[in-house]
């Protein structure tokens, strides 16, 4: 007995239950250009870049990455939006799919839907593709979010630390507070022998500003002396 078949790849044409090679210069097997699955005659599953109608794969748009069955778009590229099953370009900063009204129903990521609207949390402004400039204490991310700067860090570089605030040395990417000896994630508990614990803080001593362990200006009543600072005799 002969197994009788309900569907064909694209290459084939459904007679009598059976599949048969589609002669590619017949005018019968153009209405089966971009379709990879066929019942006869009609498409069930077209390819990429195609959409479905009527039974029919055609050309889709650029805009539109995947189809629904019914051949309205399901999704669309970053830059543009999805309003009714058409894509458009992005009208509203960040959307991925609109509910009309200047109203976003889902956000592309970084961003995050709040009320309606695409937005980066501490983001100051932004680009097509994320925030641009963050608010101040935040830096931005190599993926355009905004995260909290380390405490004593100045700027940053690709995700890490590159210039630390005056009193603080630059070691693997993070700041860390001048002359101590043991850190906890913001103070210090314990400072070298030429400096002072104050706050959390080490502060070099009768120095009022210094760099590298030398001090550069020192407190009244002090000589600078080599980097350090000397009471007057």
């Amino acid at each position: 007995m002969r197994q009788r078949y309900i569907y064909t790849y694209a290459d084939y044409e459904l007679v009598n239950g059976q599949c048969s090679l589609i002669d590619s210069t017949s005018q019968s097997s153009s209405h089966l250009i971009g379709c990879l699955l066929a019942s006869n005659g009609q498409c069930i599953n077209c390819a990429n870049g195609y959409r479905r109608i009527d039974g029919v794969c055609v050309i889709g748009t650029k805009e539109c990455v995947e189809y629904e069955e019914d051949g309205s778009c399901r999704m669309c590229l970053e830059e543009y939006s999805l309003l009714f099953g058409e894509c458009r370009h992005n009208l509203l900063l960040g959307c991925r799919t609109e509910l009309g009204d200047h109203r976003c129903a889902d956000c592309f990521a970084p961003f995050e839907l709040d009320s309606y609207s695409c937005r980066i949390k501490n983001c100051k402004s932004y680009n097509d593709y994320g925030c641009y400039s963050c608010e101040c204490g935040y830096y931005v991310t190599e993926g355009y979010t905004c995260r909290k700067m380390e405490e004593g860090c100045l700027k940053y570089y690709r995700g890490s630390c590159s210039q630390c605030l005056p009193h603080y040395r630059l070691h693997g990417g993070s700041c860390l507070i001048e002359g101590c000896l043991k850190q906890t994630t913001r103070d210090c508990t314990s400072c070298g022998a030429e400096y002072d614990l104050v706050e959390g803080s080490c502060l070099l001593r009768n120095c009022l500003d210094w760099k590298d362990g030398s001090c550069l200006i020192c407190q009244r009543n002090y000589n600078l002396v080599g980097g350090k600072c000397v009471a007057h005799q």
